[in-house]
């Protein structure tokens, strides 16, 4: 069976899918991967804010970060919720309310 995911850059990648068991695998490394992204793009916002320059060029790489961000939010909710998965459905969207949404 052959699948598609979304990596990083919205770009679909095929996956070769042999069992159930495999599908939840896939989907877990995608998972973890975009919430590496995630916490990788706030914690570079958060570096730039806490600095004492704030020019233009900083604050569109903010911007950029941010929405990157927001993008792996997302994706982590979409697939926690296409596997089923209560906990990680609530983790994405206290992810896109707690620390999104303030920013």
């Amino acid at each position: 069976i052959y699948s598609f995911i979304l990596n990083k850059a919205f770009q679909v990648k095929p996956v070769l899918i042999t069992t159930n068991q495999s599908f939840t695998m896939v989907s877990s490394e995608v998972y973890d991967e975009y919430k590496r992204e995630y916490t990788k793009s706030l914690s570079r916002i958060r570096n730039y804010l806490a600095g004492s320059q704030r020019t233009k060029t900083i604050m569109v790489e903010c911007d950029r970060l941010l929405s990157d961000a927001k993008r792996c939010a997302t994706a982590m909710r979409a697939m926690a919720e296409i596997d089923g998965n209560e906990h990680g459905v609530r983790e994405s969207s206290s992810l896109l309310e707690r620390d999104i949404a303030p920013l």
